[in-house]
């Protein structure tokens, strides 16, 4: 999935200046914003953190 820097911040309910500022490490990613991205992009929140290479591991919602 290939998003604008616009497109993801609409998409994540939040302004384009925060979202860059999460980019640049100025910002903590919320939790809630840090799950609706791996929801987006259907990966881990641990991949997103760069904790896993594995981005298919431990999906939010598919633990059985």
């Amino acid at each position: 999935m290939q998003l604008t820097k616009e497109e993801l911040s609409r998409q994540l309910g939040i302004s384009q200046r925060t979202y860059l500022s999460y980019v640049r490490g100025e910002t903590a990613i919320p939790s809630n914003i840090l799950m609706a991205m791996a929801r987006l992009f259907r990966c881990s929140t641990d991949y997103l953190l760069g904790l896993q290479s594995n981005p298919g591991a431990d999906q939010i919602g598919e633990r059985g």
